[in-house]
């Protein structure tokens, strides 16, 4: 039962108490929370303990001192509250804090400096945020489409790829494309991307004894194998052939040197499989 949103069904002069509460139109976010968490404690015991007890007289005096005084809304607060809202850009955490302080001037309650502190980072952030989709260039949006292809294959950013999904104008915030870009391993992604192709279209190629020894490499030959059916398992890695069909433009899944990938259709095989340059070695 949740007496933020309903009524409640044991009646007792307690529960009377806390309903009053909730009806009076008085409360925040915070003090419904807070209240519903004493009267589901109340509803399990059948008592509240003398520090709860003293918790509920504590805003149930506050109600009533506004109610008797009434209420002076700050007006400016409540504007700027309400216009970051409509505004957009807000995650989930920061709607909820910023809908919880709105909550809080509606009944004129003023924010504490921690509340204003807070408040300000976030709007200068969604500034930052505006400034910089205002400036995204061509080449920001090419480097960031590498980005999210390259975490697409990873547990990292995994929100941003589905935002990314969703609409391909997204545009990150300035924070979030700061530490997808700029860090060693998309670097060395990007390295290997641009790299000139070690074997070109057309080359026969063999497998390197070394794939055996990164799980990488073991999933490629439980792929060749699967590919191979009972050939492909009683074969060694020496024996096995293919050739190169597509050199450049793959996408690259690991930041390693060496990680620039081909797909190569193995001797035998239906399909090609893709191979990473650093475990093929050239076929004779």
């Amino acid at each position: 039962m949740n007496a933020k949103n309903s009524k409640i069904k044991k009646e007792t002069p307690t529960t009377r108490r806390f309903q009053a509460l909730f009806d009076s139109g008085l409360l925040t976010d915070r003090d419904r929370s807070f209240l519903d968490s004493l009267l589901s404690s109340y509803l399990r015991s059948g008592s509240l303990t003398a520090g709860r007890r003293a918790a509920l007289e504590k805003v149930e005096a506050r109600i009533q001192n506004v109610a008797l005084n009434g209420i002076s809304v700050d007006t400016s607060a409540q504007t700027r509250l309400e216009t970051l809202i409509s505004g957009g850009g807000l995650d989930a955490w920061a709607t909820s804090f910023v809908n919880s302080l709105l909550s809080q001037v509606k009944v004129g309650r003023d924010l504490s400096p921690a509340q204003t502190a807070h408040l300000e980072k976030l709007e200068n952030k969604l500034a930052a945020s505006r400034a910089f989709a205002t400036s995204f260039t061509d080449e920001q949006r090419a480097l960031f489409s590498r980005a999210v292809e390259y975490y697409r294959s990873t547990s990292y950013f995994t929100n941003v790829v589905q935002s990314f999904d969703a609409d391909a104008a997204f545009i990150p915030s300035p924070h979030v494309f700061e530490k997808m870009t700029n860090n060693p391993y998309f670097k060395k992604v990007v390295e290997a991307q641009d790299a000139a192709p070690k074997f070109a279209e057309g080359d026969l190629v063999g497998l390197s004894k070394a794939i055996t020894n990164t799980y990488a490499g073991r999933g490629i030959m439980s792929e060749i194998a699967s590919l191979l059916g009972a050939q492909g398992r009683s074969l060694k890695t020496s024996d096995l052939r293919g050739m190169v069909l597509v050199n450049d433009g793959l996408t690259v899944v690991s930041s390693v040197r060496g990680a620039k990938r081909y797909k190569v259709l193995l001797f035998g095989a239906s399909s090609p499989v893709l191979i990473e340059e650093r475990f093929l070695v050239r076929g004779k």
